[in-house]
């Protein structure tokens, strides 16, 4: 994926760097023509918990799993 179609969170597990992250990401994603994006999940326990729900409610509820 071409660089310009990326925004980079954090090293998978880092669950402190993607929370503060996060929002930075999906505002970036609001001033670009695209339509779908792709986030990888994490454990709903936690700091976990709140960055899903941060997803979800992003989301809109239209969530596929892959």
């Amino acid at each position: 994926i071409p660089a310009v179609y990326t925004y980079h969170c954090g090293a998978r597990g880092n669950h402190s760097a993607f929370a503060s992250c996060l929002y930075d990401a999906l505002r970036h994603f609001d001033d670009t023509a695209a339509t779908s994006l792709l986030a990888e999940g994490t454990g709903a326990a936690g700091l976990g918990l709140a960055i899903m729900n941060r997803l979800r409610k992003a989301s809109g509820g239209d969530i596929v799993y892959v």
